[in-house]
C-alpha cells in the first residue's frame, strides 16, 4: 500500500493583525484567523514599503499626543501598533520611540486609543481618525499581512568577482582565474 503525503501547510488567507511592533533586528506580529489566534517573530527583512509605512505613522502621534508638529520630525521612530476593538469599531493604538538628546534612554510613547472607523455601539467615545489618517494605518496592517503571507525582501547578491571580467571585455574570452593564461 503507498503512504499518502501529509498535505501541506495552507498560507494564511485571512489574516487580521492584532499586534504589530518593528525594531531593527526583527518583526513580531501578533494575528488572528479564523478561530485561532497566532504569534510570529521573525528575523527575515521585510518588504521596504513595510517600515516606511510604519514611519508613515509619525505625524499620528504627534497630533494625537498634541505634540508640536515638528516633533515627529527628528528623532521619533515608530515601532509598533495595536488593532483592538471598541464600541463595535477596530481601534489603534500606536507606539513610539523618541531620542532625547539628554538622555540615553530612549523615550517610549504609547498613544491614546483612537477608533479606524466610526462605532457601531454606544459607549466610552475615542475620537475616530479621518479618513486619510485611517488610510495610514491600514497601510501598515496590509503591510503586516503581507509579511505573515511570506513576501519578503530578498537579499541581492554581487556576482562581480573582482576578477576584471565584464562584458565590456572585448575578447569575452577569459575565464576567472585565467588572467594569466594565453589563449591557444
Amino acid at each position: 500500500m503507498a503512504k499518502s503525503k501529509p498535505a501541506k501547510p495552507e498560507k494564511p488567507k485571512i489574516v487580521s493583525p492584532t499586534r504589530v511592533k518593528l525594531s531593527r533586528r526583527y518583526v513580531e506580529i501578533k494575528y488572528d484567523q479564523g478561530a485561532g489566534s497566532f504569534a510570529m517573530k521573525e528575523s527575515d527583512n521585510p518588504l521596504p514599503s513595510f517600515p516606511e509605512a510604519m514611519q508613515a505613522l509619525a505625524p499620528l502621534v504627534s497630533l494625537i499626543c498634541h505634540f508640536p508638529e515638528k516633533y515627529s520630525q527628528e528623532g521619533l521612530r515608530v515601532t509598533g501598533i495595536d488593532v483592538g476593538s471598541k464600541g463595535g469599531a477596530r481601534s489603534i493604538v500606536i507606539h513610539a520611540k523618541k531620542h532625547l538628546d539628554d538622555s540615553s534612554k530612549q523615550f517610549e510613547i504609547s498613544t491614546p486609543e483612537r477608533l479606524l472607523e466610526h462605532p457601531t455601539e454606544e459607549g466610552s467615545f475615542s475620537p475616530p481618525l479621518t479618513d486619510k489618517e485611517a488610510a495610514l494605518v491600514w497601510e501598515v496592517i496590509e503591510e503586516a499581512c503581507k509579511y505573515v503571507r511570506g513576501q519578503r525582501a530578498q537579499g541581492t547578491i554581487d556576482f562581480d568577482d573582482g576578477s576584471g571580467t565584464s562584458e565590456d571585455d572585448a575578447d569575452g574570452d577569459k575565464l576567472p582565474g585565467m588572467e594569466g593564461a594565453d589563449k591557444s
